[in-house]
């Protein structure tokens, strides 16, 4: 039997207990992506706001909004959401961040019934500067949603950039 939710709660745990290795100011990156779920049986690309705020020493909050445009064609309103917790370890002048939490899709039709897919998601998400105040953001992720009567795992990978803050 498979256990879907391995990697969340190993990247929940890392949060925890992996020491604070960036700078003594607060960090925070701002930006949009493209991001990719895929499983076996289905695949689906999501445009998505992402929001990461972090302060020194602690683990900060991760938040993620996201539409999948292909679902509008069919009148639906098909939305990721995420909010978690991150932890950011410096590597040379890029970021890497640790990141678990809470992830759900909302699908709201309007010829027909909205449906809610609670979850769970980690993994990680690394940011490059390229210049002084502009990034390039990749995120991984391991997702496992709960629909009523089951569960299904998915996996996302995601491109895009990051806005950083002013020095």
């Amino acid at each position: 039997m498979r256990r879907p939710l391995g990697a969340v709660p190993l990247a929940l745990t890392l949060l925890v207990l992996t020491p604070n290795l960036g700078s003594g100011q607060s960090r925070g990156f701002l930006g949009l992506s493209i991001e990719r779920f895929y499983r076996e049986d289905a695949r689906f690309t999501a445009v998505n706001f992402k929001l990461t705020q972090m302060s020194p020493g602690r683990v900060g909050v991760d938040l993620n909004a996201g539409i999948v445009p292909v679902a509008l064609q069919g009148g639906l309103l098909f939305l990721d959401l995420d909010v978690g917790l991150a932890k950011a370890l410096a590597i040379g002048p890029a970021t890497l961040l640790l990141k678990g939490g809470v992830g759900n899709f909302l699908l709201l039709g309007l010829h027909t019934e909205s449906e809610f897919y609670p979850g769970l998601q980690g993994g990680l998400a690394a940011v490059v500067p390229v210049q002084r105040r502009f990034a390039i953001r990749a995120d991984f992720s391991r997702r496992v949603y709960f629909p009523a009567g089951g569960s299904f795992p998915m996996w996302s990978a995601g491109i895009g950039f990051a806005v950083l803050p002013s020095k």
